[in-house]
């Protein structure tokens, strides 16, 4: 979600190599791709990624994209119908995707703290219909 939360982006790369490599030797893997569909987005924000400076790990560097925006809390809900920020176009691309799929299981990685928060968990149904 930030981009200075790398270790999850790297986590998210060494899972999509290991899916690549291994399909077609190893029979476990090999099933479970042939008969699941699988999302991986290592990073919402490439902003952000690129501004960190390494061993800077209290820093904020990279936790905004290029609008100085949060992206994490940039999904519009209930309790923050009326905000004030507009969604991003990062934001958007994720609402639409989640429109356009009718996903089972999904996974945001954070680094640092354990966080779970989920998209449109305050609003009263599943769907949601949002133009900024």
């Amino acid at each position: 979600m930030h981009g200075n939360e790398v270790v999850s982006r790297e986590v998210l790369l060494h899972l999509i190599n290991l899916y690549v490599t291994s399909y077609g030797t190893n029979l476990t893997l090999t099933q479970f791709l042939n008969t699941t569909t699988v999302h991986i987005m290592p990073s919402m924000n490439p902003d952000g990624y690129s501004k960190p400076v390494e061993g800077q790990c209290e820093d904020i560097l990279g936790r905004y994209n290029a609008n100085w925006v949060n992206l994490n809390r940039n999904f519009p809900d209930l309790v923050h119908d009326g905000q004030i920020i507009p969604v991003q176009p990062e934001t958007q691309h994720v609402i639409d995707w989640l429109d356009d799929y009718n996903f089972v299981l999904s996974a945001n990685l954070h680094s640092g703290h354990f966080v779970a928060s989920y998209p449109y968990h305050f609003y009263l149904s599943g769907r949601m219909s949002f133009n900024p």
